[in-house]
């Protein structure tokens, strides 16, 4: 009887209350780049449906590559991120992780870079080859895509690994709002640049490279700022309350 009485119950609304709150937004983050693709699409759709055709193959070429380095970089940031904070509590040290997200944070933007400079050079035939021969009236409005999108793949890879440090701290409020304001900014600049300038999916292709400078460069500062880092780093966060 007395260990029944100290189990604890087995629904707590509070841990439920807790786990509602870390997970809708992280998974409106997650959803947040399907809803950018969509926006394209329907942008470039109303332009053009050869250009719309064209956006798979160069969106394919781009987003896998870079979508499995920036998967691979989160969990691994957010598992380090998340044991270097425990040991660090565990001897008292009050400094949330910040050598490992400086790191995380430099690896990303370095591999990014190469990746970006690979994807770039083998474009041509790369993105020939995911059109097919049948298909070959695209290539060059696909090339266009995936060559412009090429240069966002450091700033997808750094929104990444920011956005997983932030997670790793149970903060997940931070990396929603840079990714609400990467959207209004893709929205914005899909609208001026493929309906208002006429750059097609060349201006779909700058939007969204846009929007991932954007989301980085918001996740960054929120590091810096809320790490409190030193010169030379790039910081760690603290737990949200």
């Amino acid at each position: 009887d007395d260990d029944d009485d100290d189990d604890g119950p087995f629904f707590s609304g509070e841990l439920f209350a807790r786990l509602v709150r870390f997970t809708l937004p992280t998974m409106a983050i997650w959803l947040s780049g399907p809803i950018l693709s969509m926006v394209d699409t329907a942008v470039v759709g109303r332009a053009s449906t050869l250009e719309l055709a064209a956006m798979t193959p160069g969106g394919v070429y781009v987003d896998y590559p870079s979508y499995l380095l920036s998967s691979a970089l989160a969990v691994a940031t957010t598992t380090l991120v998340a044991q270097e904070r425990m040991k660090r509590r565990r001897a008292g040290d009050d400094d949330d992780a910040s050598t490992t997200v400086s790191d995380a944070v430099a690896l990303a933007a370095l591999l990014g870079l190469v990746v970006a400079v690979v994807l770039a050079i083998a474009a041509a035939p790369a993105v020939a080859k995911f059109a097919g021969p049948r298909s070959a009236a695209v290539v060059p409005a696909a090339l266009t895509y995936a060559t412009i999108r090429c240069l966002g793949v450091p700033f997808a890879l750094v929104a990444s690994v920011a956005q997983a440090s932030f997670l790793a701290c149970k903060s997940p409020a931070q990396p929603l709002l840079a990714v609400g304001a990467s959207g209004v900014v893709n929205l914005i600049a899909d609208v001026v640049l493929v309906c208002g300038l006429g750059w097609g999916i060349g201006g779909a292709a700058a939007a969204t490279v846009a929007s991932q400078a954007v989301v980085a460069a918001a996740l960054v500062y929120l590091l810096l700022k809320q790490g409190r880092v030193s010169q030379g780093g790039v910081g760690g966060v603290r737990e949200s309350s």
